[in-house]
């Protein structure tokens, strides 16, 4: 029966009780209204978690690929929210494939400017290399936020590689009057350390730093070692006269060829003494160096690297073929797009610093080819005809190219080889066109 129906037949039944109603006693108590059973609440299965949640999760516990590839779907699926993009930008960056977290990390300050996404923004130029566009970074989110400790840590760290001391020397004043805690004070007092080494005052860092086990470079892996790529002002690896370049291949007798950063750090820098003089021998322009390394700083560091003698060369210790086949190398040091998200048709530049070192000639330069091709997916957008180089022998160059962005948009990759004598390599970096 329907609900319509049913409900003419209650009226009908109502007028009918009206007509034909018992007396009712006198004080009675009318009955009591009946009363409907309320239905139970069925219940209801939790929502499963969206792509987003997942991602972030898989962030937060350290699975980065993962991240990645469920951020990237929740993106197409959160358009306008900014969080998809600044977690998968973090996820590029904690991967260390910085041009792609910048890209991610740009479009979500295009959807909504975030201080924390600058933090990241500024992190991924710094790893990088682009201290300039690291330190502009942290400018806008101070700009923001301006009594986060750790933002006034990473525009000192960009203000110490670009040279500017004093304006790296304030922005840590400031971070430490912001700080509340010893975990923020403490990277502060590290940094401060780096200037006060900058300036020749090693008591004072001998006074942040202890007993600490440091040579002051930024090191990185290589076929025949760890390469240094950037060396800290006054500390004991530039004072004894490395360069950007070198590649360690012995630290106190110990063989550092396939060896990781981490066990270097953990395991053998541990067994030299603090103070003491640590044997290094290190490739430069295919020539096997030596020089001595102080393990650490003391407070009578300027002293004691006094009686250090210049890097002196290695005669070499196995046939010159096998020197040669394991010296000879090809690499691109660093692929930058400029700015990592452009318009359609628009202008943009690509850098490439890249190394050739061939130990079997004399020659200061060595000639090479370097091409590279634009990528849309796995097609091929576009292919540039090789370029001839004469690139100094073991020392990076770098190479700019103008670009005009296609007006097609999307995102894209950029592929570039670089040849020398029937040997290549190759290296990518992604951009997008929005």
């Amino acid at each position: 029966m329907s609900e319509r129906r049913y409900g003419v037949v209650c009226g009908v039944l109502i007028l009918a009780a009206g007509c034909y109603r018992p007396v009712t006693p006198p004080n009675t108590p009318p009955p009591a209204p009946r009363q409907r059973r309320a239905k139970a609440a069925v219940p209801q299965p939790p929502a499963p978690p969206s792509e987003f949640d997942l991602g972030v999760k898989a962030f937060q516990e350290g699975r980065f690929d993962e991240a990645v590839r469920r951020l990237l779907a929740a993106s197409s699926s959160m358009q306008g929210n900014n969080l998809p993009y600044h977690y998968l930008g973090a996820s590029y960056v904690r991967l260390g494939q910085y041009e792609q977290g910048i890209a991610a990390l740009i479009r979500a300050n295009a959807t909504r400017e975030d201080a924390n996404t600058y933090d990241w923004l500024g992190l991924a130029y710094r790893e990088k290399g682009d201290f300039a566009e690291s330190s502009r970074c942290y400018q806008k989110a101070l700009a923001m936020v301006p009594d986060q400790p750790v933002f006034y840590y990473g525009l000192g760290v960009a203000s110490y590689w670009l040279g500017w001391i004093p304006e790296s020397l304030q922005a840590v004043e400031m971070g430490l009057k912001k700080a509340t805690s010893p975990q923020e004070k403490q990277p502060l007092f590290e940094l401060q350390s780096w200037l006060y080494a900058a300036r020749g005052m090693y008591p004072e860092v001998y006074g942040l730093a202890g007993s600490t086990l440091q040579i002051g470079t930024i090191i990185r892996s290589h076929p025949e070692g760890l390469e240094s790529v950037r060396l800290m002002r006054g500390f004991p690896a530039a004072v004894a006269g490395l360069q950007p370049g070198d590649v360690m291949t012995s630290f106190n007798g110990n063989p550092l060829k396939g060896m990781s950063i981490d066990v270097f750090v953990k395991q053998v820098l541990p067994r030299a003494t603090f103070g003491s003089k640590a044997r290094v021998q290190f490739l430069r322009a295919g020539q096997l160096y030596e020089a001595d390394v102080v393990a650490g700083v003391p407070a009578d560091f300027a002293a004691v690297a006094k009686s250090a003698t210049a890097p002196r060369p290695v005669a070499a210790q196995a046939p010159a073929g096998r020197q040669m086949a394991q010296e000879r190398s090809l690499r691109v040091v660093r692929l930058t797009v400029k700015p990592p998200v452009v318009a359609p048709g628009s202008k943009f530049l690509l850098e490439i610093e890249c190394v050739v070192t061939d130990p079997a000639t004399t020659a200061r330069t060595v000639p090479a080819q370097l091409s590279y091709a634009i990528l849309s997916g796995e097609k091929i957008a576009y292919r540039s005809s090789p370029a001839s180089l004469e690139l100094p022998n073991g020392a990076a160059a770098v190479r700019t190219e103008n670009l005009t962005a296609a007006k097609s948009t999307g995102n894209y990759r950029i592929r570039v080889t670089l040849r020398y004598q029937g040997s290549a390599v190759e290296e990518s970096a992604a951009f997008s066109i929005q």
